[in-house]
């Protein structure tokens, strides 16, 4: 009740005045403004980051702006640690020596780390295409088919520990005939 029929300069809401007159400016040109990304001020001086929409409407023979803000702050912070998060893992996953993929429950490659080139001779994209048959020499895939088909099993039974990550050796062919056991 407090902000209601109160300006946005009265409550000192904007963080920007910039801000405010670009968000103005739209208002007056096209009726209207979406999703317009913009930091705020709120009671305890905070600032928070909002996305705004508004509208001018005409009500008792005079123009109002209805506005509607959803505070994103949360959401920008989460999402920025997320990615510092995946930057410092794909700097990791980069720069070692040794190989480190990721599959789907369909056993498709989402990720190969770089250093695939190094060990076996295979760029990034060549190994992504190569079904898993081709990847591990006969005698280690059976083993590993053996290891795959119990971490599905623990998943599908709703096991926590199916999930977690595993590591294993193998034998795996490389571009140019040998093999090499990672």
């Amino acid at each position: 009740d407090e902000i209601i029929g109160q300006s946005t300069s009265a409550l000192n809401l904007w963080a920007s005045d910039q801000d405010r007159e670009k968000l103005l400016k739209t208002l007056r040109e096209q009726n209207s403004i979406q999703n317009f990304n913009t930091q705020v001020r709120i009671a305890s001086g905070e600032i928070r980051e909002c996305l705004f929409s508004a509208e001018i409407i005409h009500y008792n023979n005079g123009p109002h702006i209805i506005t509607m803000a959803i505070d994103i702050t949360d959401f920008k912070r989460t999402e920025e640690e997320l990615r510092e998060s995946e930057e410092k893992y794909r700097m990791l996953a980069e720069n070692v020596t040794d190989v480190i993929w990721t599959m789907d429950m369909n056993l498709k490659f989402l990720y190969i780390s770089p250093s695939i080139l190094q060990l076996r001779g295979y760029t990034v994209d060549e190994a992504m295409i190569q079904p898993l048959d081709c990847m591990i020499v006969p005698d280690s895939i059976g083993e590993i088919t053996t290891l795959l088909t119990q971490k599905l099993k623990m998943i599908e039974a709703g096991h926590e520990e199916g999930w977690a990550s595993i590591a294993f050796e193998m034998e795996q062919p490389c571009k140019d005939g040998t093999t090499i056991w990672t």
